[in-house]
C-alpha cells in the first residue's frame, strides 16, 4: 500500500543515511521501525502483575474477627482525638 507521510527534514535525512549505510530501501527501514514501535506499545498494554509477598505471622489478632470493619476501625483510632 502506498501512502504519504510528513517528516521533519532531519528525520528524513537521517533515515536516508541509515538506509544507504545498511543497504536497504527506506521503505523497509520505515516498516521495520514502525513494526518494532507498535510491538513495544503492545507490550506496554500488558497489565501489571502484583508479586505475592506473604507476611510471616499468625494472621489477625485474637480479639479481631476478620471482616468486622467497625471493630477494626474503632481500635485503629482508640485513644486518639477523644
Amino acid at each position: 500500500m502506498k501512502t504519504t507521510i510528513e517528516l521533519s527534514d532531519s528525520v528524513f535525512t537521517e533515515t536516508k543515511q541509515w538506509s544507504k549505510k545498511m543497504g536497504i530501501p527506506m521503505r523497509e527501514l520505515f516498516e521495520t521501525a514502525l513494526r518494532k514501535y507498535l510491538q513495544s506499545l503492545k507490550q506496554e498494554e500488558v497489565q501489571y502483575q502484583y508479586e505475592n509477598h506473604p507476611f510471616k505471622g499468625q494472621g489477625v489478632c485474637a480479639d479481631v474477627q476478620e471482616g468486622n470493619w467497625e471493630y477494626i476501625r474503632s481500635n485503629i483510632y482508640k485513644g486518639r482525638g477523644e
